[in-house]
């Protein structure tokens, strides 16, 4: 099976329990489930929306629904740029919806907006918390899923964001000793 991250505590395995609501997060365990869903709360609804297979009551499409909860999670992360934990919560959900899409059938329709603000909002709490282990983990688990999606980067974009993911894995592999 494909290994997924809990949401909770960012252990990756492969048995996982999932959202009984969006669908989407996942984690080890109800211990684990319990003590993320105050933070989860103000999403789940959002992702289970973006993630229905149908188009949503407002008629919107599951990728324009994946992009509005995108885009909010982008934008929680530009306005709590400092906090650590905010960063790690709205990343962890990032690589949810990320998980959810790279996987979908049939295929979601590109979205392109949420790409490339997610990119740059991923790049910028990698740079700014260095020595955030975790975050490091799921922060370049997430840009590997968004380079996944079938869609045209910015060639800009992709410049800016290289050296800060180049630091960032030699930082990781320097900690856990692994050779590049």
């Amino acid at each position: 099976g494909m290994e997924r991250t809990c949401s909770a505590c960012s252990r990756v395995s492969q048995t996982t329990l999932r959202c009984s609501r969006c669908k989407v997060v996942r984690y080890c365990n109800a211990a684990c489930q319990k003590e993320h869903f105050p933070r989860h709360k103000i999403l789940c609804t959002g992702l289970k929306a973006a993630c229905a297979d149908d188009a949503s009551p407002s008629g919107l499409s599951s990728s324009e629904n994946a992009e509005g909860v995108g885009e909010t999670l982008v934008m929680k992360m530009s306005t709590n740029s400092s906090s650590a934990e905010i960063q790690l919560a709205c990343l962890v959900d990032m690589l949810g919806l990320l998980e959810h899409i790279v996987g979908a059938t049939p295929p979601f329709a590109p979205v392109p907006g949420l790409q490339n603000g997610a990119v740059s909002a991923v790049v910028r709490a990698l740079a700014v918390h260095q020595e955030h282990v975790e975050l490091q983990e799921v922060g370049l688990q997430t840009l590997h899923c968004l380079l996944q999606l079938p869609e045209n980067f910015t060639e800009t974009l992709v410049a800016d964001a290289l050296p800060t993911v180049l630091s960032t894995i030699m930082l990781y592999s320097k900690k856990n000793g692994l050779s590049c």
